[in-house]
């Protein structure tokens, strides 16, 4: 809520999912004035549609300084998401929240429940470490586009020391694995 006082509906996607012009958000984010309200969960469900148009994974960097003010709650949003099956992380910031323990709870549980991290920043130094330590974690895009699955290759051949095929093997000595995407 940075252009009515007191709209939970006051929530601005500042940039369209596109590359990173650093120095234009950082006059954005400069210019805002918060006017009070703390639309987190539905802050959080917008950005989850606006990253899942760009059909890739998304991982988004939440900062907040208090609790949700608009009667929503991020930890259903947080695994609502999470059972959608949307391919989306958040890493949540909880900054200056000693005596907000409701908020720690709050932003804990949103970064949990989208397989996130969850840092405490007391001041402007810890919240710039603790921005680059989940900037870290963040996976970066892919670079070579979408992943197309091809053709088995050696389809029936077993990875075994010995060599062999996956079907002489007995029944009862074969073992499943997780699949590995390269």
């Amino acid at each position: 809520g940075h252009r009515r006082k007191g709209d939970c509906a006051d929530i601005e996607l500042l940039q369209a999912v596109a590359p990173l012009d650093a120095t234009a958000m950082r006059e954005r984010i400069a210019g805002l004035q918060p006017k009070g309200m703390t639309p987190i969960a539905e802050s959080v469900r917008q950005a989850a549609i606006a990253l899942r148009n760009a059909e890739r994974k998304a991982t988004v960097i939440l900062v907040s300084d208090g609790e949700e003010t608009c009667s929503a709650d991020p930890c259903a949003v947080g695994a609502e998401l999470e059972s959608s099956g949307v391919d989306f992380t958040v890493h949540a910031i909880g900054f200056d929240l000693d005596d907000h323990p409701k908020a720690r709870e709050q932003l804990r549980f949103l970064a949990s429940a989208t397989g996130g991290r969850y840092l405490d920043a007391h001041d402007a130094r810890e919240l710039s470490g603790a921005m680059k330590t989940v900037a870290i974690a963040a996976p970066a895009a892919p670079a070579c586009g979408k992943f197309v699955g091809g053709d088995p290759y050696m389809d029936g051949m077993a990875t075994w020391p010995t060599g062999g095929m996956a079907d002489e093997i007995a029944a009862d000595r074969r073992r499943s694995f997780d699949p590995l995407e390269l």
